[in-house]
């Protein structure tokens, strides 16, 4: 997954990191709600 130096400044870039921010932190959530719940996958 490389990226060329200028990354940081395509909108693109970030739009996809803010996404996958956002898609861990939801699965962060949803895996702390399953232990409280006590339910095993």
């Amino acid at each position: 997954m490389s990226r060329p130096a200028g990354a940081r400044h395509n909108p693109c870039f970030m739009r996809d990191f803010k996404d996958s921010l956002r898609l861990l932190f939801y699965s962060f959530t949803c895996l702390c709600d399953i232990m409280r719940g006590g339910a095993i996958i």
